[in-house]
């Protein structure tokens, strides 16, 4: 399909860009190309560095595959592809625009009109699809935005050619841009984790334009997925996706993604690809490798202080994050008035959603006789001065149920998401009243004192291990 002619005004526009045919052919007539047989190309004149082949073909003689052919889109989004997947060791390439692609043309060369030496099996010839020997340049024509301008490299000819049309590709990085009207497809930044948890993964990056950023999640080690099947969210080949979601993205400004539904202690890779209003769709940027964290302990049993057995606790709610972060049974002889032959258990929960609600079980090694109450000790609704009293629980056979509420009712911590509850069986004796008992007597405070001190040690230990 021959190239289009440009018009009369095409022709000056292009000149007012500052394109001139000639002027970049004799400047390529004393072109120094560096070939240092990676593949690449450095044209010393303009400091560009070219992929050898046409995309699509490898080798020294570039005889190794099939030529891509692309409409234009797709071309741009190839070469951010390659970018992204660091084609040839550079992770900057890109679609040339019309004078960096007119700097390859050598007229006195024929068929084909380049230096035939330094790009071997350069494309000159259509297929009844393609235009005759043409590659994709990324200026499109202001004159008529549906199609771009293209070089046909068999006879050395500059038009312009539809944008839905199918042409070749050859990529080029480095170097300094030759002009400013290239269309771009979005480009992904700052591609990073902002936050891993048990069970979800906040994604962070940035878009140069303003549309849908779609995010996939796979075991790590899986095949990349393509810009379409990231889009998808669906499972591809052999490869199970976890999680896939989407979200608006502004443009220039970093956007999370929050990446639900994940196996605990598990590794994964993130893909991410950003769409424009458009439709045009960027290459596919990550892997962005991670692991969730393990699962939070939500039970925990160990010999009572006393001497009586093993005491078992356990709880439900709170999120995926929250578990006993530090516990311990501890004997205690306070406050007068009551017994604690099962001593207290001290737990802190940590990483709980905000507000959330604990149901709390603690199981004994003997039931506990007949009314027995479940004591605390800290603030409560209605009097912030820490104090023993009598909190709601259900006590049958040889447990205790009762429920602990975030910065609520039997909550003996202030930090958001972190619940704190020191407590356990007591049995009323003679002359027993909770009401009458001082909010901390000098026997109570040493008992609090070393109950403090034993989840400092606690917590030392937990942190160690």
């Amino acid at each position: 399909m021959p190239l289009s002619t440009p018009s009369p005004l095409a022709a000056q526009v292009r000149q007012a860009l500052g394109v001139s045919l000639l002027t970049l052919a004799a400047g390529c007539a004393q072109a120094a190309y560096v070939v240092p047989g990676d593949g690449t190309v450095t044209d010393s004149a303009t400091g560009l560095m070219w992929d050898q082949c046409s995309y699509g073909l490898s080798g020294a003689a570039c005889n190794t595959g099939t030529p891509l052919l692309t409409n234009w889109s797709g071309a741009l989004r190839t070469a951010v592809s390659a970018a992204n997947a660091g084609y040839k060791g550079y992770t900057d390439w890109r679609v040339p625009n019309i004078n960096e692609l007119e700097s390859l043309i050598k007229i006195d060369a024929g068929y084909p009109a380049i230096d035939s030496l330094t790009f071997p099996n350069t494309p000159i010839t259509g297929d009844g699809i393609a235009n005759a020997g043409a590659a994709w340049s990324s200026t499109n024509n202001i004159i008529d935005p549906n199609s771009a301008w293209v070089v046909g490299f068999d006879n050395g000819n500059t038009g312009r050619a539809n944008t839905p049309l199918m042409s070749y590709l050859r990529l080029v990085r480095g170097g300094q841009p030759l002009a400013a009207f290239d269309a771009l497809v979005p480009v992904l930044s700052g591609l990073g984790s902002a936050g891993i948890g048990v069970s979800f993964a906040t994604l962070t990056a940035t878009s140069n334009a303003t549309g849908t950023g779609y995010w996939l999640a796979v075991p790590h080690g899986s095949a990349a997925p393509s810009a379409a099947q990231v889009i998808a969210g669906a499972s591809y080949g052999a490869v199970s996706v976890a999680a896939s979601g989407s979200a608006a993205m502004q443009s220039a400004t970093s956007q999370p993604f929050n990446v639900t539904g994940l196996q605990a202690a598990t590794a994964y890779d993130l893909y991410l690809v950003a769409q424009d209003g458009g439709g045009d769709v960027s290459g596919v940027a990550g892997p962005v490798a991670f692991t969730t964290l393990a699962a939070a302990a939500q039970n925990y049993s160990a010999p009572s202080a006393t001497g009586t057995g093993t005491i078992s606790a356990s709880f439900t709610g709170g999120g995926a994050g929250c578990g006993f972060t530090q516990a311990q049974y501890q004997a205690a002889n306070l406050p007068a008035g009551y017994s604690f032959p099962q001593g207290l258990l001290a737990f802190t929960a940590s990483g709980c959603s905000n507000g959330a609600t604990l149901a709390v079980t603690i199981t004994y090694p003997q039931a506990l006789p007949a009314g027995t109450v479940y004591l605390k000790y800290g603030p409560e609704p209605g009097n912030s001065t820490p104090h023993w009293y009598v909190f709601p629980a259900t006590i049958q056979g040889n447990q205790i149920s009762f429920s602990i509420t975030d910065n609520g009712s039997g909550d003996s911590n202030a930090t958001a998401g972190v619940i704190t509850d020191p407590g356990g069986p007591a049995i009323p004796t003679a002359g027993s009243g909770v009401n009458g008992i001082p909010s901390l007597s000098d026997w109570a405070l040493a008992m609090l004192a070393a109950l403090l001190a034993g989840l400092v040690a606690l917590q030392a230990r937990y942190r160690a291990g």
